[in-house]
């Protein structure tokens, strides 16, 4: 019975070791941004500043565009 037992904590074991493998390398996957279609366009040469600048504008930008898109009212707020 102590055999048994003892198989099944090891199983259980290599279980958790597995899971945790595969969470660890989803999540080393995830931390990796996705590429954007303003980050392709631009040059990849540059500083840090150049590029968080370039980020900055693309992104008021986005604001600009999205706040001057007139979007319909629901029904009940009309």
């Amino acid at each position: 019975m102590r055999g048994l037992g003892l198989i099944g904590v090891l199983l259980a074991m290599l279980v958790v070791a597995w899971l945790a493998t595969r969470q660890t390398a989803s999540l080393n996957q995830l931390a990796l941004p996705p590429a954007t279609a303003g980050a392709a366009a631009a040059p990849a040469s540059g500083n840090v500043r150049e590029q968080s600048q370039r980020i900055e504008q693309q992104f008021k930008q986005q604001i600009e565009n999205a706040l001057q898109t007139p979007r319909d009212l629901p029904d009940d707020a009309k």
